[in-house]
């Protein structure tokens, strides 16, 4: 099967906040479009590992993302500070579809 990128952005750069945003997203997923393991959302996902990297940008900040996470295994989660607004998270990983 194959795999599609997912993406959520948190406005919070706390790893509390983060675990919950996570959850939330698998959860809705599963809301959405049932226990279907290939439904192609953050349900198909296990975790995220949060790595501790900052970035100004927040497509390069995608694309580290979608590089270093696994698709079944863990989506990556880093912050983003482009100095406009509060540092947020982005959220990226490989979901099964």
């Amino acid at each position: 099967m194959g795999a599609e990128s997912v993406y959520k952005k948190v406005k919070s750069t706390k790893k509390e906040d983060i675990i919950e945003a996570f959850k939330q997203a698998q959860e809705y997923g599963i809301y959405m479009h049932g226990h279907d393991p290939y439904n192609g959302t953050f349900s198909t996902i296990d975790s995220v590992r949060i790595d501790n990297k900052t970035f100004t940008d927040e497509e390069k900040a995608y694309e580290y993302c979608l590089d270093k996470a696994e698709k079944w295994d863990f989506a990556v989660a880093v912050t983003v500070d482009n100095g406009e607004e509060e540092p947020y998270t982005v959220i990226g990983g490989w979901a099964a579809c």
